[in-house]
């Protein structure tokens, strides 16, 4: 099976850009979760509860956006 992505360059450049680049947006968000797991799990003394807690908020928001985005292969 192929697909094909055509794009009308120079007036779609920006979609061109995202849809070319989207492994590396993918890898960073997923390196951006692990951050976020990373703080959580291995650094729980170097924060307060309320630092904790923001850490605990952004990567679930990150994680929504992701699933509601169908990007859910960046969570495996």
């Amino acid at each position: 099976m192929k697909a094909i992505l055509e794009f009308n360059l120079p007036e779609d450049e920006r979609e061109f850009e995202l849809a070319s680049k989207g492994t590396s947006i993918a890898l960073a968000l997923w390196k951006y979760d692990q951050y976020l797991r990373n703080e959580v799990k291995y650094n729980y003394g170097k924060y307060s509860e309320a630092e904790m807690n923001t850490f605990r908020t952004a990567r679930d928001e990150l994680r929504r956006n992701l699933i509601d985005a169908d990007v859910v292969f960046v969570l495996d």
